[in-house]
């Protein structure tokens, strides 16, 4: 008799932060173990409210009936549901690397949504420091052997987080210039993980 799914997460196929929860879940081997909820926060649903007041995904209910919302918090939960392989240690490199990964994410969304902007309510300055936020932050990650990183939340935030620049912003050339970040990122994409959940 299989065992009831309890746990459910609301997301949106081309949210980096929902992506970053589904790969969690993917290399912990417990997505069989999660409901996956496709939502549009755009068109204001109300089963996203009910768990998310701030109606953003990803948003997760616990099997305790718990809701939670935002990746970070969504993700250590989904590593404490079992031990193997850890992802979230508690180490304070791990944590400086996801936080900064993040950022990229942030950025890019911001610019992303400041892109949806009627012509002429557009901030281009705004924008262009953003887009240059971006830059630094990767050219950051580019001075890291990358090849040594192990699996973690960290490099799950990063691939995630460099995936979304190309699929929604590709005028930002980060490949060209960091060609060991590019081609670290290339074999990560090949993770079943990733390659299940990339965006459309």
């Amino acid at each position: 008799m299989h065992e009831s799914i309890t746990m459910k997460l609301l997301f949106s196929p081309n949210s980096p932060y929902a992506r970053k929860c589904r790969v969690t879940a993917l290399e912990k081997g417990v997505m069989d173990k999660i409901e996956l909820v496709e939502v549009s926060p755009a068109e204001n649903p109300p089963e996203l409210w009910a768990v998310n007041p701030l109606g953003t995904v990803p948003a997760m209910t616990t099997e305790g009936g718990m809701h939670l919302c935002e990746s970070p918090v969504i993700c250590k939960y989904i590593d404490s549901l079992s031990p193997q392989p850890q992802l979230m240690p508690d180490d304070l490199c791990v944590g400086a690397f996801v936080a900064l990964a993040d950022g990229i994410m942030d950025a890019a969304v911001a610019v992303v949504m400041e892109g949806r902007r009627p012509e002429g309510k557009k901030y281009d300055a705004w924008v262009e420091r953003k887009e240059a936020a971006i830059s630094r932050a990767i050219a950051k990650f580019a001075t890291i052997p990358m090849e040594n990183s192990p699996l973690s939340i960290g490099t799950i935030a990063l691939g995630c987080a460099l995936s979304y620049v190309s699929f929604r912003l590709p005028h930002i050339n980060w490949r060209e210039p960091h060609p060991q970040l590019s081609a670290w990122y290339d074999e990560f994409a090949k993770r079943p993980s990733m390659v299940a959940t990339a965006p459309m």
